[in-house]
C-alpha cells in the first residue's frame, strides 16, 4: 500500500489537507442512484485533486469519477485488513512523512489494529506523489518481497 485511503473516518485522513476537493452533492446523488440500481452517473466526477506542476503529465488522474472512486477505494477497510490478517497474508503500508493528504504518523493506528503484522515505513523526506517516484521505496519493496 502508498500512502493509502483508507476511509474518511480513518484515523489517518487528513481533514485539512488541500490536496483533493470532493464534489459532496454529487457523491450522494451517485451515491443514492446507485443504491437504486442507477448508475447513468457513475461516470460523473466526484473528486478533483491539486496535483503540483511538477507531478503532472499525460499519465497524471486529476479527477476521479463515482465509477473510479468506488472501483479503489476499499468499502471496510478494517474488515479487509482483518480478513488478510486471518489469513496469513503479509501487508507492507508505505507513506512519506511528509504526506500532504494523509497523517503519516497516524497510519499505523489505522492499520495495526485489524492487521498487527503489518510491515509499516514512513519514508524520509518524501511527500504523497514522491512515495510513487522516490528510489526509496523501489528498494524497501524490493527488499520486502525477497525477504
Amino acid at each position: 500500500m502508498l500512502a493509502p485511503y483508507l476511509h474518511y473516518r480513518a484515523p489517518n485522513t487528513r481533514h485539512d489537507s488541500t490536496w483533493a476537493t470532493p464534489n459532496i452533492p454529487r457523491m450522494l446523488l451517485c451515491s443514492l442512484l446507485a443504491g437504486l440500481g442507477i448508475h447513468a452517473c457513475d461516470h460523473l466526477e466526484v473528486l478533483t485533486f491539486n496535483i503540483p506542476k511538477q507531478y503532472r503529465d499525460s499519465n497524471t488522474t486529476s479527477a476521479y469519477s463515482w465509477r473510479m472512486m468506488q472501483g479503489i477505494n476499499p468499502q471496510h477497510y478494517q474488515r479487509d485488513l482483518a480478513m488478510l490478517a486471518q489469513h496469513g497474508v503479509p501487508l507492507l503500508a508505505m507513506i512519506g512523512e511528509h504526506d500532504e493528504a494523509f497523517h503519516a504518523e497516524r497510519l499505523g493506528n489505522s492499520l495495526l489494529p485489524f492487521h498487527e503484522k503489518t510491515q509499516l515505513e514512513v519514508m524520509d523526506n518524501v511527500d504523497h506523489l514522491g512515495i510513487a517516484t522516490s528510489e526509496m521505496t523501489g528498494k524497501c519493496i524490493d527488499k520486502w518481497l525477497t525477504s
